[in-house]
């Protein structure tokens, strides 16, 4: 596998997105991953596969979005009340797999069967721990 990846300066625009994903697809991408709707919208424009972000894009994307990177805020929101007097704590370690705060899903009937067993199997590993994500949080070039 080939990783591209491409930063467009912006939490939330979709048009950006877009001209982003179109521009990896034309350097050779054939599966998008990106947060918010752009990245999408220009997978199913090229015809090829993406996996949504944050909320589950199958309905909006079928035959598109195959595989979501849900965001579950219940963990980081329940950290927070906990500790409504603390100052200053950074809350986005419960965000991660491992605290619960996302999860993988996907339709079942596009993606290979046999890679759905160590899929589940390194979910499982991340939540309970056993396995380290590595986290670059440094800005791309």
């Amino acid at each position: 596998a080939k990783f591209l990846n491409g930063f467009i300066g912006a939490w939330f625009d979709p048009a950006k997105a877009k001209e982003a994903a179109i521009a990896q697809i034309d350097a050779g991408a054939d599966i998008l991953f990106g947060e918010r709707i752009g990245t999408a919208d220009a997978a199913k424009e090229r015809g090829i596969k993406a996996i949504g972000s944050l909320i589950d894009y199958t309905p909006r994307y079928p035959g598109t979005v195959f595989a979501n990177a849900i965001w579950n805020y219940g963990p980081t929101i329940e950290a927070i009340v906990a500790d409504v007097n603390a100052v200053g704590r950074d809350y986005t370690e419960y965000s991660f797999m491992k605290y619960g705060g996302n999860e993988l899903i996907y339709v079942q009937d596009e993606v290979p069967a046999d890679a759905i067993p160590a899929m589940e199997k390194r979910q499982a590993a991340i939540a309970a721990g056993t396995y380290d994500v590595p986290i670059d949080n440094s800005e791309p070039a």
